[in-house]
């Protein structure tokens, strides 16, 4: 996991991230429902995550929106 600061979260117990996930700068989770980030996922800087991201996906935005996937992580 590769996670480029600063990054809030609401809860922080409720955030499941997995293997080869890259968190840009400034990112944000909201997080008291649980969320999870699936493998090799990719959030972008400044990104408001309020729900689970699948694996392999690039995600952007407030809300964080899937734009793309990445090679190797289809679901």
């Amino acid at each position: 996991m590769t996670v480029f600061p600063p990054l809030r979260s609401d809860f922080g117990k409720a955030l499941r991230v997995g293997r080869d996930v890259f968190i840009n700068s400034g990112c944000a989770f909201q997080d008291q429902g649980g969320i999870t980030i699936g493998d090799g996922a990719v959030v972008g800087a400044s990104s408001t995550v309020t729900k689970d991201v699948p694996a392999g996906a690039v995600v952007v935005g407030t809300p964080a929106k899937q734009i793309s996937s990445v090679p190797g992580y289809e679901r």
